[in-house]
């Protein structure tokens, strides 16, 4: 692990588990690759898909908003 990886918990149902499981062992890596490569995967291809990361109404400067999101 990265010392600038960071820990994320989520929920995920117990069929794609036993799926993450499967391809984990079959390529004899962890669970956190091939949930880290899924999501990669997903934004390379999605990279047309505009997020805006905050609402209008508050006064972002810089990189204040993702700093403070802890998402810099």
């Amino acid at each position: 692990m990265n010392s600038s990886d960071k820990v994320l918990s989520v929920r995920i149902p117990s069929s794609l588990i036993d799926e993450i499981d499967k391809v984990a062992k079959k390529r004899n890596i962890s669970r956190s690759v091939i949930v880290r490569e899924a999501l990669e995967s997903f934004f390379n291809s999605n990279r047309d898909i505009q997020i805006e990361f905050a609402p209008a109404d508050i006064d972002v400067k810089g990189n204040e908003f993702l700093e403070e999101m802890g998402w810099d």
